[in-house]
């Protein structure tokens, strides 16, 4: 057996998630066009790498040789498989698909948030920073989705037409060093100590959000061009999601 601390050791949880499919999709490969370059990181990506690094430059124990895994697993839950009644029809499951999706990366993502930073908090305690690493990530997620517009109101419009948070969250990436980079890059930091304390500031960070969505929403659902005050409005979230998540990662890997 390797050390339950070597990622080189240990199976990509998402790897597995996506086997099956895996293994349908090699019947293509003969024919497949040749790989594009990479896309650069999405959002989640950077900010939990920079959440990360922020928490390292304070605590340099033994979680900082985990970054990679922090930034990888920052996306995961948009891979959370959800599973429809094979009775039901597609575009039945499409909607279900999307109503879940939006319930669990907006209403109740305060949760999701807190859940997850405590299974990595436990994971610290037991000495298992792989594990702490990647739930790190996944609690990541949860506290910036409550600081975008999109993942945080009008959920029964995006489960009509899915493409307005697509179409803003591929903005949001494409355009992240021009708009948002600086916004994220704070020194600020929310007081955590607790599980309570992540999920109520998640809660808040939230709120806020919302409120936010409610007043660009004529913009938002219109994805051709976004106006300066929507850029504004979600910059003022990012920052605030940063300091959740500085506050958030120091909390869990205080003790490592």
């Amino acid at each position: 057996m390797g050390d339950s601390n070597d990622p080189a050791t240990r199976p990509n949880r998402r790897s597995v998630l996506r086997a099956a499919g895996g293994a349908l999709a090699g019947v293509a490969v003969a024919t497949a066009p040749a790989p594009v370059a990479a896309a650069d990181p999405s959002a989640h990506r950077r900010m939990a790498r920079l959440a990360a690094e922020n928490a390292c430059g304070e605590l340099d124990n033994g979680l900082c040789d985990y970054l990679d895994t922090v930034e990888e697993y920052a996306d995961d839950p948009d891979d959370d498989p959800y599973h429809c009644p094979g009775w039901y029809p597609d575009r039945v499951c499409e909607v279900l698909d999307a109503v879940v999706r939006l319930r669990e990366h907006g209403g109740t993502v305060d949760e999701k948030a807190a859940t997850e930073a405590a299974a990595a908090k436990r994971r610290v305690d037991d000495g298992d920073y792989v594990e702490a690493a990647i739930e790190t990530g996944r609690a990541l997620h949860f506290v910036q989705d409550a600081g975008t517009l999109v993942n945080a109101g009008r959920e029964v419009e995006q489960a009509v037409d899915y493409d307005v948070r697509t179409e803003y969250e591929r903005w949001l990436d494409e355009t992240w060093n021009e708009n948002f980079a600086d916004a994220a890059d704070t020194g600020a930091s929310e007081d955590v100590g607790s599980e309570d304390d992540v999920r109520n500031l998640t809660r808040t960070l939230a709120d806020r959000t919302r409120e936010a969505i409610e007043d660009r929403w004529h913009d938002v659902e219109d994805p051709s061009e976004y106006d300066d005050e929507t850029v504004a409005a979600q910059r003022d979230r990012i920052r605030d999601a940063a300091a959740v998540s500085n506050g958030t990662v120091r909390w869990i890997w205080e003790n490592a």
